[in-house]
């Protein structure tokens, strides 16, 4: 995946809040006018406007939240992560693996970051390995479509975060 800009995904996100917060307005406005006018069944007419905000709400959260990742991989530096813990979740959706890495800022302060994996990868997030992510304040970001694992040998003590 290429990361070029992280405003597409804001605007989408934006818009489909506004336009779910519309769509409930009018399903109410037209709720009320039936009822005024003394109309049956105004529920069937509108489940189709109900359905289609609950299909809106979560692409608009999905939106924001890939809007978080773009802006940590544009703005963000490269540095690495240590893999603290790495488990098999199962849910009845299937199974992810979760990965808590540990990463430090510019300022030096180790924070925690836990990330969802395809669970086929669980051999190459062993305890104590490192790998590149991109790290903007206390926010962190490893691409799974492009995992690199870095080789301990190559690091040194001076090795930092270019800021």
């Amino acid at each position: 995946m290429r990361y070029t800009s992280s405003k597409g995904y804001l605007i989408c996100g934006i818009t489909c809040f506004v336009l779910s917060g519309l769509l409930l307005c009018f399903s109410f406005v037209c709720m009320v006018l039936a009822e005024m006018e003394g109309e049956g069944s105004v529920f069937s007419k509108l489940c189709l406007l109900g359905l289609l905000i609950i299909v809106l709400i979560p692409f608009g959260i999905a939106c924001f939240l890939k809007n978080r990742e773009n802006k940590i991989v544009l703005e963000g530096k490269k540095g690495f992560c240590t893999v603290e813990k790495a488990e098999i979740h199962h849910s009845r959706y299937g199974s992810r693996l979760v990965v808590d890495f540990s990463f430090k800022d510019k300022s030096g302060n180790v924070h925690t970051h836990c990330q969802l994996f395809d669970r086929d990868l669980i051999n190459e997030f062993q305890i104590g390995n490192k790998f590149e992510c991109y790290i903007l304040g206390d926010k962190c970001f490893i691409d799974p479509n492009n995992i690199k694992i870095i080789d301990e040998s190559s690091l040194t003590v001076d090795d930092t975060i270019e800021f």
